[in-house]
């Protein structure tokens, strides 16, 4: 499993290569939600191709996009967004929470815009050697922070385990997705989704 071995890499301090496994299992993730639009269509009788298929999986940057369930923001310090967030919790229950609540999901719409093609910029950072002509130096990926592989993991499992509590838990699968619980109850050889555990970080 990819996302696991980004575990055991970042653990050996590689951590670009840790940091390319991980944001090529996201990647895995929107593929599964791709293939699962397909599975659904072909469950209405509609004929789904073998290229259909793997034009739908060739974009990069889209399986990003259909990966991420979640938006992260790391906040140090005072900024904008620190006091929209305390603004917004100090407010619940009054006429201006609307009004603050409007404002941050406007915010989220747009990380979750951008997050998809900066998710696939940094794989190929953390996987090649290049020239940047705009800042004229050198990526190396040797050179990638320890901290921003733990950001790159940390999300990437968090997001992963929400998929698998989605699609282990079948009580609950069958009320939102009957189809997909009854498909994956019926699977009598399918693989067990690993609890993957992200070590203590110093």
């Amino acid at each position: 499993m990819l996302l696991k071995d980004a575990i055991t890499l970042h653990s050996s301090e590689s951590y670009a290569s840790a940091v390319v496994l991980a944001l090529l299992s996201r990647e895995e993730f929107g593929r599964g939600h791709i293939l699962l639009d397909l599975w659904r269509k072909a469950s209405d009788a509609t004929d789904v191709s073998s290229e259909e298929m793997q034009n739908a999986c060739d974009d990069h940057i889209e399986k990003q996009r259909r990966g991420q369930n979640s938006v992260t923001y790391r906040l140090q310090g005072a900024s904008g967004l620190t006091k929209l967030m305390q603004d917004r919790s100090k407010a619940i229950g009054t006429p201006e929470y609307a009004e603050l609540d409007n404002k941050l999901k406007k915010i989220d719409e747009l990380k979750m815009k951008k997050t998809p093609p900066e998710r696939h910029s940094t794989r190929l950072k953390a996987m090649y050697v290049d020239f940047n002509e705009a800042t004229a130096e050198w990526n190396r990926p040797c050179l990638l922070a320890k901290d921003k592989a733990i950001d790159c993991l940390t999300d990437a499992i968090n997001d992963y385990l929400v998929n698998r509590d989605r699609l282990t838990q079948l009580e609950i699968l069958r009320t939102t997705d009957p189809d997909l619980a009854k498909a994956i109850g019926n699977w009598s050889d399918r693989p067990a989704l690993p609890l993957l555990i992200w070590p203590a970080q110093e």
